[in-house]
């Protein structure tokens, strides 16, 4: 069941990549519009959330470079 979980978690990544190896596509716009629906800590009900695919990139960054300092945090306090 695991290796199924984790198979499947492989194969999705490189579908969600693949789009972006293709040579003959034009480059990504940066300012194009993407929405992406949240759902905000204590609510079960989604929220549209709205930013520019640079603004995405940034969001996203900021968000692993939290999350890889939180980690590290944890691990150098012995935990």
């Amino acid at each position: 069941m695991r290796l199924s979980l984790v198979t499947a978690a492989a194969l999705s990544a490189m579908i969600v990549a693949a789009p972006g190896l293709a040579k003959d596509k034009k480059p990504m716009d940066p300012n194009k519009r993407i929405c992406r629906s949240e759902v905000p800590t204590g609510s079960m009900m989604s929220k549209s959330v709205c930013h520019t695919r640079a603004e995405w990139i940034m969001i996203d960054e900021q968000n692993q470079a939290a999350t890889d300092s939180a980690i590290r945090s944890r691990r150098t306090n012995g935990q």
